[in-house]
């Protein structure tokens, strides 16, 4: 903030002057009268009002003697009017404060030259105070000014100027752009296909004080002029703007451009341009991506290796995919991907391999394809699989550890382990072996273990390793027990009682040590805690019954496991799932016709509504149907684009909640199979076929062969609207073979084909 003070006597001319000693005695009792000001607006303020009343009685001592001259008498003492202090700053977010106290009959403040407030006191040094927040604009200058005046209309004034922090571009780094345009998905269609929904537009600023401000964005097709202005806003953001141009078409270019415009109000009459960005250009519908996870394993415990990449994007809906052993040159196409996930098989063991992909959008409105820039390298090394190791206790000093093995001959596993109740202690090595499991004996009664796996491959003279993740499993008896879930596996209803049942299979790892179990619920009916069943030490499951009504709603809640070990009981475990709906089962996806799919199950007992989800390659999930049917026809798919579907229970006819997900089934919707109609020797030397109309096609291919068996060769290829074709010049006594495959496009910009229809023969006669 800018500061600058002025003083202006506005009237000056009085002479009269008062006794010395009056004089002096009312200069005496005006400082303790300022002094007392002083100390109250302490009380009030804080500290900074000490501080500020000190300061400006002060500067109201110095102003007093500029505007009264030579004057000392008494009598124009006590009707002189007098300011304490006026303080103007900006530390208050989009507003101003004014602070002042003046001694006066009448005060006004003006905010550049407009009347904000006036007061009376009705006496010539009665008190005047003001603590004001004004409302402000950023990069402006305001001034300040405080009028004091007597009874008898001398008038005085003291200004203060302030100018506001401004708001400014900002550009951090070369990489890092004051301004930034990309393309931006919204929501995906119903096929599934996220499509780009706008230009977003992106500007970081400089805003010291957060103030709000007007912004201004324009557009031009070429970076030099011809912008015009498509949008405006007002924006508190200290950091950033944004805007996103949604009335743009694929392919089409565009330059953007922001301005910061300060505004008006009611004491800045004209607006102002604070600052003006950079242009940015940006061809609209061209996608971003990145590899952002990826593994690698072995598959059939290591047979084969594999590096799996998991692509993203916000709309491509392909990608060409590169791969080098250099991160900075030799790429070469290895595949072009029409989904989130592939695998490359052509991999050797311990090599690193760099990946990038490079994204593209098919627009199937315009049959035009854009392509973006590649992705960031990710590499990928696979030696070995890492060993899981499973941990479980088979005696009282015993553990059984197991993992997947590598199926190669040059592989041992490390067995190490440490005991995690010790401070201080260590992983040590205990075990090698060459087989997919060990017992680790002479163990702590009450110890707990982490233990991981290290596979060990020899290489040559090399050593090299794969470390698995860390089990970690407590000996003995524990008080709770360890691992335990549920699972609703069946229910039953009486849909006009309106009662449910289902059941729930409880299961845990066997607490060692302990004598049994109690499995207690707390009934809701009741308002009591039951003990359901007392178990042996062998048990580690049990199938609880849990019972809703439509008016009383769940009977139990808090179902739990609780183990003892002779008198002693243990502790609690936690609450487990006891409200849900079983899992839907047997979930079917068929074709239904050339354009739908039929997605069946099995009902739940008690369900009364089911909700269907789907989820497409390009890792898109949409919930496509809640119904009380338990099928439904799924009429929004594209040939050769890979679905998932999954359902679940999504309410009860009394007191459960939505059931878990069924079992993953993946289903590709393949092109239609043509149908050759019919087949004639039509004309001399000629075969005349003809075929069915496939839904989606994009054109046909005829195929020909001499034998039904024999190897086909393409001899046409007509439109979608075409089904018929005439080989011509054929020998006389032959018979020829046909087929024909229909082709289409699929809405990632995918070629896809049909099957091939069944042979037809010809026998050429004439």
């Amino acid at each position: 903030m800018a500061y600058k003070t002025d003083i202006i006597p506005v009237d000056s001319h009085d002479k009269c002057q008062p006794g010395k000693e009056k004089g002096e005695f009312m200069r005496k009792g005006i400082a303790r009268r300022c002094l007392c000001i002083a100390l109250a607006s302490a009380m009030v303020f804080g500290d900074v009002g000490i501080a500020s009343a000190a300061e400006s009685n002060a500067a109201a001592s110095k102003e007093s003697v500029s505007v009264a001259a030579d004057e000392s008498t008494a009598e124009v003492a006590a009707s002189t009017p007098k300011v304490e202090y006026l303080n103007v700053n900006g530390y208050y977010g989009d507003t101003i404060s004014v602070n002042a106290v003046a001694y006066a009959y009448k005060t006004v403040i003006l905010v550049n030259g407009k009347k904000y407030d006036a007061r009376t006191s009705g006496t010539d040094n009665g008190y005047n105070g003001y603590y004001l927040n004004i409302n402000s604009l950023p990069g402006t200058t305001y001034t300040v000014e405080l009028r004091y005046s007597n009874k008898d209309g001398k008038v005085y004034k003291l200004q203060k100027k302030i100018t506001t922090a401004s708001v400014v571009f900002k550009k951090t780094s070369k990489d890092d752009p004051t301004v930034t345009v990309t393309s931006v998905s919204g929501d995906a269609d119903a096929k599934g296909i996220l499509r780009p929904a706008g230009v977003e537009v992106t500007a970081k600023i400089d805003n010291p004080k957060g103030k709000s401000f007007t912004y201004e964005v324009y557009r031009s097709s070429k970076p030099s002029g011809g912008y015009t202005r498509i949008g405006k806003g007002v924006t508190s953001s200290d950091w950033r703007i944004s805007y996103t141009d949604t009335k743009v078409k694929s392919g089409s270019v565009y330059y953007y451009k922001f301005r910061i415009l300060r505004g008006t109000d009611q004491y800045v009459a004209k607006d102002k341009v604070l600052a003006v960005s950079a242009a940015a250009g940006v061809r609209y519908g061209v996608p971003e991506c990145y590899i952002y996870s990826n593994g690698s394993y072995g598959k059939n415990e290591g047979k084969k290796a594999v590096n799996s990449l998991l692509i993203g994007s916000s709309f491509a809906n392909q990608y060409d995919l590169y791969r080098s052993t250099n991160k900075a040159k030799g790429y070469k196409k290895i595949a072009t991907v029409y989904g989130q996930y592939y695998e490359d098989t052509n991999i050797k063991k311990g090599t690193v391999y760099y990946y990038k992909a490079v994204p593209k959008y098919y627009d199937s409105k315009t049959g035009k394809t854009a392509t973006g820039k590649a992705s960031e390298p990710k590499a990928i090394r696979y030696l070995m699989d890492a060993a899981g190791a499973t941990l479980t206790q088979v005696s009282a000093t015993s553990m059984k550890c197991e993992w997947y093995a590598e199926n190669s001959s040059d592989v041992s596993y490390e067995i190490w382990y440490k005991r995690e109740d010790l401070d201080g202690d260590a992983y040590r090595k205990v075990a090698v072996t060459k087989k997919k499991s060990c017992v680790l004996k002479n163990l702590a009664t009450d110890g707990v273990y982490s233990v991981k796996v290290r596979t060990v491959k020899k290489a040559g003279a090399v050593v090299k390793y794969e470390d698995s993740y860390t089990g970690t499993r407590t000996m003995g008896y524990t008080t709770q027990v360890q691992d335990l879930y549920t699972t609703a596996v069946k229910s039953s209803a009486d849909t006009k009682k309106g009662v449910v049942v289902v059941y729930y299979k409880m299961a845990w790892y066997k607490d060692w040590g302990a004598s049994g179990y109690y499995i207690k619920a707390y009934n809701g009916y009741t308002g009591k805690t039951e003990t359901i069943k007392n178990l042996s030490a062998k048990a580690t499951s049990y199938t609880f019954r849990n019972v809703a009504d439509k008016t009383k709603g769940l009977k139990y809640t808090d179902i739990q496991v609780i183990p003892y070990k002779g008198k002693t009981m243990g502790g609690a475990s936690y609450s487990l799932s006891n409200n849900r709906l079983p899992a839907v089962s047997r979930v079917k996806v068929t074709r239904k016709s050339g354009t739908s799919v039929l997605v069946a199950w099995t009902a739940v007992p008690g369900a009364k509504t089911y909700v269907v989800k789907r989820r497409t390659a390009l890792g898109v999930t949409q919930t496509i149907a809640s119904t009380t049917a338990t099928k439904f026809v799924d009429t929004h798919v594209t040939n050769g684009m890979e679905y998932t579907y999954t359902v679940y229970p999504e309410d009860s006819i009394a007191g459960f909640y939505e059931g878990d997900e069924s079992g993953f089934v993946t289903y590709t919707h393949a092109l239609s199979r043509p149908a050759i109609s019919s087949g004639v020797n039509s004309s001399a030397g000629t075969a005349a076929i003809k075929w069915g109309k496939i839904a989606n096609a994009k054109c046909y291919k005829v195929y020909r062969s001499d034998k039904a068996n024999g190897k086909y060769v393409q001899v046409a290829k007509t439109s979608s609207k075409v089904m018929v074709y005439a080989d011509k010049k054929l020998k006389k006594g032959k018979t020829y073979y046909y087929k024909v495959v229909a082709y289409t496009v699929n809405e990632c910009g995918k070629v896809v084909k049909s099957s091939a229809s069944s042979a037809r023969a010809v026998k050429i006669k004439k």
